[in-house]
């Protein structure tokens, strides 16, 4: 080790820093390529800096978060307009899985998922009626889990509003907990088609 580089006490250091943070890498889904070093080498802090900036940049893109969707357009007939009487919606997409081991949520059919790891989670909900829907229709969606066991979230959405309905909640969920979305046309005598693409469901464990 020579004047200007890193000692023999900082180069130990830094390996066993390596050592203890590469073990995450495995789960950040994107190839990086370290500085290898060997017995006998002069090493530059430059070096070792790159190979601490590629694997902090790596683990940044782990965001411990998922969302599920639907692939295509669902309409809700008018019947479920009685109350109590909601349609399944078919949550059949699993969009992207950026969790610690990118298996966060496992779909169940195709109408529900289910979470595999407990721990608490911020859950974001968005969605809208698709433009087919007759202006002026309300409809309603509402995100349980178990059968019904527990609202997460429940929102208004609307055909007229050129805006996207949007609600978060925060709340613990058991591994094995199953999660569905349902969904009624409010206004009497309308169907409602509810846009896949607007409809998203993102789940972040905290």
């Amino acid at each position: 080790f020579k004047n200007g580089l890193f000692t023999k006490g900082q180069f130990i250091v830094g390996v066993t820093l390596t050592m203890v943070t590469t073990s995450a890498l495995v789960y950040a889904y994107q190839l990086i390529s370290l500085n290898i070093f060997t017995d006998g080498q002069t090493i530059s802090a430059a070096q070792v800096n790159q190979n601490f900036n590629q694997i902090n940049e790596a683990l940044s893109r782990v965001g411990n978060s998922f969302e599920v969707g639907m692939s295509a357009n669902q309409t809700i007939p008018t019947s479920t307009t009685v109350w109590g009487s909601m349609a399944q919606l078919n949550i059949d997409t699993i969009v992207y899985d950026d969790s610690e081991y990118g298996y966060a949520a496992q779909l169940v059919g195709a109408d529900a998922f289910t979470i595999v790891d407990s721990g608490f989670y911020q859950i974001l909900a968005t969605s809208k009626l698709d433009a087919s829907t007759p202006s002026g229709t309300t409809g309603y969606v509402s995100v349980s889990k178990n059968a019904g066991a527990q609202t997460l979230i429940s929102m208004y959405v609307y055909s007229s509003n050129v805006n996207i309905t949007t609600r978060n909640s925060s709340t613990y969920l058991n591994a094995g907990d199953i999660i569905d979305v349902k969904a009624r046309a409010y206004t009497w005598g309308q169907s409602i088609v509810i846009d896949s693409a607007k409809l998203k469901l993102k789940f972040k464990k905290l």
